[in-house]
């Protein structure tokens, strides 16, 4: 557990909330939970594979974590790596899941359950592993059969219990390359009592997938692409097919102008910013806004998960001072394009000088 003094900071986030804590639950490999990605929120709130997702989500480090992103203190957050807190601090701008402090709460209880604990995925992208990693029955060590199954009688229990659940596929691989969630996907009817939303790299998103009944119950669906031309894509997007998640995202654009997704609410492209790709970025923002339905182009600075070693880690992160294209990456910030309202620079912001 870690907490951090954000006490030079109070003045101006004790006029912030954030609902995260109290609507959100991460599930990683292993079972470890969190309310939050670890890099911003470095608390393990407990394990599914010791208690269930509903004593979990009751502990009392549960209602502390909530009460700290509640009360304007955030204990528990790191204000520099959250996207929306800094985003806040650098211009003001109150995003979703923030709030102000006087706005109210949604009552009721909903909770997004993401699943973040099976690793496969096509693609192996230097930012986030260094090899293919793809599940099956085969392979699958034990632990991930058991943290899968502990998930799905777990959400069985919140649905008794009347929980309305939001269902997240997946923030550690491809909810489409991975077997067991994408059984669990293919699987799902009509009357299913959960919502969904898909993090994905979109080369599997095929139209043929997105006629089963699952698609009807997308609330949200995030693509992370990384890249504005192919040749660049296929440096930072190792194993992927360039072509595909063009094709894919063309037809994701189709189906939300013409409401074909009756539940879709949010949909956004993703860039994962680093040395390799810094100067797309203002590309891949005019890209993405050239699909009219979508909602958010969303940048983000790789983060360091341990897989790469320190140096090959510094040699990417194109932000910081002593790096030698940091200058022409601070150019790169200063085009127009991030001032469109859809363009959200998340931590980046801090790097986009006046």
């Amino acid at each position: 557990m870690k907490q951090f003094d954000n006490s030079s900071l109070y003045d101006k986030l004790k006029n912030i909330k954030c609902r995260v804590p109290l609507n959100e639950l991460h599930i990683f490999e292993g079972g470890n939970t969190s309310f939050c990605c670890l890099h911003w929120l470095p608390t393990v709130v407990g394990n599914v594979n010791q208690n269930s997702l509903y004593e979990i989500l009751n502990s009392p480090l549960a209602k502390d974590i909530q009460k700290s992103a509640n009360d304007g203190s955030f204990t528990y957050c790191d204000p520099k790596m959250c996207p929306k807190i800094s985003e806040y601090l650098v211009n003001g701008n109150i995003q979703p899941p923030l709030s102000k402090m006087a706005e109210a709460d949604p009552v009721g209880n909903f909770v997004n359950i993401y699943f973040n604990y099976d690793l496969s995925c096509n693609l192996f992208c230097g930012s986030c592993r260094n090899q293919r990693i793809i599940y099956n029955e085969q392979n699958s060590p034990q632990h991930l059969i058991d943290t899968h199954q502990r998930v799905l009688a777990s959400i069985n229990e919140l649905v008794e219990k009347n929980y309305k659940l939001t269902l997240n596929l997946t923030g550690s691989g491809d909810p489409f390359a991975s077997p067991l969630y994408w059984k669990f996907l293919s699987e799902v009817k009509d009357d299913s009592q959960f919502d969904f939303e898909l993090s994905t790299n979109g080369t599997l998103m095929t139209e043929e997938r997105m006629k089963l009944p699952f698609a009807q119950k997308l609330k949200y669906i995030g693509i992370s692409a990384d890249a504005a031309t192919e040749g660049t894509y296929e440096k930072v997007r190792r194993g992927g097919n360039y072509q595909a998640l063009v094709k894919n995202v063309e037809h994701l654009n189709s189906l939300a102008s013409e409401n074909k997704l009756k539940n879709l609410r949010f949909w956004r492209l993703n860039f994962v910013v680093q040395n390799d790709n810094y100067h797309e970025m203002a590309d891949f923002a005019r890209w993405a806004l050239s699909f009219n339905s979508i909602s958010e182009v969303w940048f983000n600075l790789i983060a360091d998960w341990g897989h790469l070693p320190s140096e090959e880690f510094t040699s990417k992160a194109v932000w910081k001072p002593e790096h030698p294209q940091h200058q022409k990456f601070l150019e790169v910030l200063k085009d127009p394009i991030f001032k469109n309202p859809k363009v959200s620079l998340g931590n980046a912001n801090h790097y986009r000088l006046p």
